[in-house]
């Protein structure tokens, strides 16, 4: 059992918490009954089993103290047993013993009153049930939170005629003892706690002892013999009815004293009533001037203590409410103060659903307050700013991922325009103008790229269109085709200019051949592809190998314009393109026969070719243009195809005829493509929106050039230039 008396886990039914105290007999724990959750006091008799009587005054204090239900006694719950060790379970009290309230002399006069009122009630019921408490001191007087006194420990009452205290032996506190419980002559009666009592409300009302000496022998002395002393000698104002009250409970002789605790406690509380409407009175008006101050704390105090002393007073309720809410209205501003800084900590910090949610629990708070008013409409605002920032960071990066430029350079400036610091957008930006730059970049080289191809279309038609003057002895044409193509020779590779100027140096027996030289001073550009006049246009379609290498001149990209189709400057048959000798007829006997045959080969020669063109539903044939130059350069490696259209036309689509894979270019021509070696149909737009399909076909390496024809031939212009020459 010393274990369990030592450190239990439970007593009977009940869980111990932990301990209250410990004495000489036993331990006092706090518990808690399962049952009903109700906090309880254990008291458990571990020792002085020797002495017969100690054993038998614990369980005769269960059986009467069980008895007495009042409110100013401790209530007891149960007598119980274990393991061979008593045990009292009793009420538990939350509250402080009158030793500890002695010690901070907070209390006035009528509360000090109040108190031993409420002991006097406790122990006259005690006595009316034949009850002797004998150990009445301030360690057993606990005043609650409530303010309601009750009486414990009733381990060594006296009860009936019963004397439970072996001969010689003095039982209870010494300072606290009647002269009848020292001499121990005399049967002790209720009288014997009302010296105690009177003892305990002496020292409440000092803060010391009345008979108190140098040594336990002393003391005995003045308990037995001297008077107690007046309370005017421990305190500066005594109310003048108290001191005759303390005297008579003090008295030497029982005779002397109050007959009964209820008589005693009458006259105490007659007093304390008296004193109670002047310190009411007193504490109300404290209340008073500590809520004009905004000290609502201290108005509270003043307030319970005036209610402590007259529970009923209704000025005293009335102005508790209102401190109460008061108190109540200033928690809610304080707490709505403290979320308000939250809320602000988290705005600063951009943590906006926080900063809002904080923001709407203290207008729960403090719904009138216009600065947290204002502080939601701001972080709302923002919440706004951001969700505006954000969806344009999201259509910036959509965009800039879709390869939509502009779209994307709008969009990021439309977020910085909200937020220009921030680092995302700054980021993003960044990277939209770069890929704004490398994009101009690519343009500007595809735009050079297409005007050097467009440069060298120009120049070959111009030399095909002098080559086919000079074979019909108009030179004066010639100059003119030449002339026309001077700006576009400026832009186009160095091995085509140098045949451009051996064409022009052909014209040099003409006094006007020296226009005819190719100025390397920057010219206009040649004119749009829209505005050009209609060339002539030998059949549908010509098809030629491709040059060996691509001119340095030209980047290396998918657009080329590099078609070198004549191999000659002479005028012979021999050096005419091969797609032009289809429109001449075999060389006459005369002039006037050579040149009416010329124009009835032309004739027939656009005739069959309308003819042709109708008859295949818009599908132009291939023919071959003869390769021009006999010297031999490297091989390209690059497998492509160069598309042109005269007048300008546009590729839509390119189809494999091997995966029926499809090509989207929609570029217009000249146009390279750069294409893997196999069989494709490629359909390309006319400048009057008409649609061609040319099947081409790509070698292994290198390239191959077809040209697509739009536009009628001139045949007034070749038929009517042999008469005119005449």
């Amino acid at each position: 059992m010393a274990t369990t008396a030592a450190n239990p886990t439970h007593i009977g039914r009940y869980e111990i918490l932990s301990v209250i105290g410990r004495g000489g007999m036993g331990v006092v724990y706090k518990a808690v009954d399962p049952r009903i959750g109700r906090w309880v006091a254990i008291k458990v008799l571990t020792s002085a089993f020797d002495q017969g009587d100690a054993l038998a005054r614990f369980y005769r204090e269960a059986k009467y103290t069980g008895s007495l239900q009042h409110q100013n006694i401790v209530t007891l719950y149960e007598l119980g047993d274990q393991e061979g060790y008593p045990y009292l379970v009793m009420e538990y009290l939350e509250g402080r013993g009158l030793d500890a309230i002695i010690a901070d002399k907070d209390l006035s006069i009528p509360e000090k009153l109040n108190i031993m009122v409420q002991v006097c009630r406790g122990l006259s019921f005690a006595h009316s049930r034949g009850i002797v408490h004998r150990d009445i001191k301030p360690a057993n007087i606990v005043a609650l939170d409530d303010g309601t006194a009750k009486i414990v420990d009733f381990g060594i009452a006296h009860v009936g005629g019963n004397r439970l205290t072996r001969t010689g032996l003095v039982m209870g506190s010494i300072f606290y003892m009647s002269p009848e419980q020292l001499n121990g002559t005399a049967e002790l009666d209720c009288r014997t706690d009302i010296f105690s009592a009177g003892i305990v409300l002496f020292q409440l009302l000092t803060g010391a002892l009345p008979f108190e000496g140098q040594d336990t022998g002393s003391t005995l002395l003045k308990i037995v013999n001297e008077p107690a002393p007046p309370l005017g000698k421990y305190l500066n104002t005594v109310p003048p009815e108290l001191e005759p009250i303390v005297q008579r409970a003090l008295a030497k002789r029982r005779e002397d004293r109050y007959s009964s605790a209820e008589e005693f406690g009458f006259d105490l509380r007659r007093l304390q009533q008296q004193l109670s409407r002047e310190q009411v009175a007193l504490y109300l008006d404290q209340a008073d001037q500590q809520v004009k101050a905004r000290n609502f704390d201290a108005a509270l105090k003043a307030l319970t203590q005036a209610l402590a002393l007259d529970p009923d007073n209704a000025t005293g309720k009335q102005r508790l409410a209102d401190v109460q809410k008061e108190i109540e209205a200033l928690k809610r501003k304080q707490a709505a103060l403290e979320l308000r800084s939250q809320a602000e900590e988290a705005f600063k910090d951009k943590r906006l659903d926080t900063a809002l949610a904080l923001v709407d629990e203290a207008l729960q708070a403090q719904p009138d307050d216009t600065g947290l008013q204002h502080l939601r409409e701001n972080v709302q605002e923002e919440q706004h700013t951001v969700q505006n920032y954000n969806r344009a960071l999201d259509r910036a990066a959509a965009a800039l991922n879709a390869g939509a430029l502009e779209q994307a350079k709008r969009a990021i400036e439309d977020a910085l325009a909200v937020r220009a610091l921030d680092t995302r957008g700054r980021m993003l930006g960044e990277n939209i103008a770069k890929q704004i730059q490398e994009q101009s970049r690519k343009d500007q080289a595809a735009t050079e790229a297409k005007q050097a191809a467009v440069a060298i279309n120009v120049v070959e038609k111009a030399m095909a269109d002098a080559r086919m003057f000079l074979f019909l002895n108009q030179r004066q044409e010639a100059r003119e085709a030449l002339v026309g193509a001077m700006g576009s020779a400026l832009r186009v590779p160095q091995d085509l200019r140098l045949k451009f100027e051996a064409l022009s140096r052909d014209l040099e027996g003409d006094p006007r051949a020296d226009d005819l030289q190719v100025n390397r001073a920057p010219v206009p550009p040649p004119a749009a592809p829209d505005q050009r006049p209609e060339r002539f246009s030998a059949t549908e379609v010509f098809r030629s190998p491709a040059p060996p290498e691509e001119p340095a001149a030209l980047p290396a990209d998918r657009f080329a314009g590099t078609r070198d189709s004549w191999n000659s400057t002479a005028t012979d048959e021999t050096a005419i393109p091969e797609e032009l000798r289809e429109f001449l007829p075999p060389p006459p006997s005369g002039r006037r026969g050579f040149m009416l045959a010329g124009a009835l080969a032309v004739v027939v020669a656009v005739g069959a070719w309308y003819w042709i063109h109708v008859s295949s539903n818009n599908v132009p044939k291939a023919h071959p243009v003869a390769q021009e130059s006999t010297t031999q350069t490297p091989v390209h490696r690059d497998t492509y195809a160069e598309i042109n259209a005269e007048p300008w036309g546009k590729v839509i689509s390119i189809v494999s005829r091997t995966d029926q894979s499809v090509i989207r270019p929609d570029e217009v021509t000249p146009l390279r493509l750069s294409l893997p070696a196999g069989e494709y149909d490629v359909s390309v737009s006319g400048p009057g929106g008409e649609t061609k399909k040319v099947p081409i076909q790509v070698p292994q390496e290198g390239g191959q050039s077809y040209f697509v024809v739009f536009a009628k031939p001139d045949i007034a212009k070749i038929v009517g230039a042999p008469s005119s020459a005449q």
